[in-house]
């Protein structure tokens, strides 16, 4: 062991003049004692483990890290020719869409806005669409746009909202009206429609009125269709709080007219003329307190004989 350290004194010794001179070593030439030295070095540098060179080990979970990275961008592709497809899909069969919501197009709803509904009926279609089953795009595409223009209309179009069974009924009758206007030469009549889908009468005259939901009436249209005639506003009813008080007092002049006559002058007295307790006293010759008690008994006998009258129209209309 001593030799070999000596040895590699040695060499240092010799690196460090060559570093000083500013120079590089000439290639020594190795003799067999070197040969010998560089094998018993490796052999020592074996048996030290902490003068063993270290050697880069792969780090952990490249090789798994590697393949998700690969995974990641192989699905961002295909994500991508889907979108692309979809957007082709979209394209293509946008005549499509128009050509449904034209079929469904009322005067209560901007035509625009039907379109935009078919439009976004017609995208959920394409991202729906699997096309591995073997079917055609225009076999999902068309229930789906139509599907949603229905609902669009259904809780848009209407001012009063119609149960939906009447709603398909209508669509049904603007689907087939104008085959049976073409082949009688006139427009179909509700009990020709019935039996055409096969449907009630009675129900279709409903599914008819229904139209009306979502087309109002304007107020300042003119009644008699003349130009003389008088606003609808004009003709439309208003609650008037006046109509509850004159049956009131009409209730009450027909008890007042049941009351002896003195009776009445107090009320007259004190309610119309608004005259003072002491003041009708004076005029009737008597005391303030007994014309006090005078207006409570009075009071009292127009309160129970209203209430009987009450009782009484009660029972004749229960009973009409």
């Amino acid at each position: 062991m001593s030799t070999i350290t000596d040895r590699r004194a040695r060499l240092r010794a010799l690196r460090e003049e060559g570093a000083l001179a500013g120079g590089s070593l000439p290639a020594p030439t190795l003799t067999d004692g070197d040969l010998a030295m560089r094998q018993l070095t490796a052999e020592a540098d074996e048996q030290d483990p902490a003068r063993a060179p270290r050697r880069r080990q792969p780090r952990a979970g490249a090789a798994s890290d590697e393949a998700a990275g690969r995974q990641e961008r192989q699905h961002t592709r295909e994500q991508d020719a889907r979108r692309r497809e979809e957007d082709r899909l979209v394209v293509e069969h946008l005549g499509l869409a128009e050509a449904i919501a034209n079929r469904y197009r009322v005067p209560s709803v901007d035509w625009r806005d039907l379109r935009q509904v078919a439009y976004l009926g017609l995208v959920k279609a394409a991202r729906r669409y699997d096309p591995e089953r073997g079917n055609p795009f225009a076999s999902l595409a068309v229930p789906t746009v139509s599907g949603e223009i229905k609902r669009y209309l259904r809780d848009h179009a209407a001012l009063v909202r119609s149960p939906r069974h009447l709603h398909e009924l209508r669509s049904a009758i603007w689907t087939v009206s104008p085959q049976l206007a073409q082949e009688l030469g006139r427009e179909p009549t509700p009990a020709e429609l019935a039996r055409e889908l096969r449907a009630a009468e009675s129900d279709i005259r409903e599914a008819l009125r229904t139209r009306e939901l979502g087309e109002p009436v304007s107020l300042d249209v003119v009644v008699g269709g003349t130009e003389d005639g008088a606003p609808l506003s004009e003709f439309v009813g208003v609650e008037d709080g006046r109509l509850e008080h004159a049956e009131l007092m009409l209730m009450l002049s027909g008890a007042c007219r049941r009351l002896a006559p003195r009776e009445r002058l107090i009320l007259f007295l004190r309610f119309y003329r608004g005259w003072s307790q002491q003041e009708i006293g004076r005029e009737l010759g008597v005391t303030q307190m007994q014309i006090s008690r005078l207006l409570a008994a009075i009071l009292e006998k127009l309160r129970t004989d209203l209430t009987q009258a009450n009782v009484h129209e009660e029972v004749v209309s229960n009973v009409a």
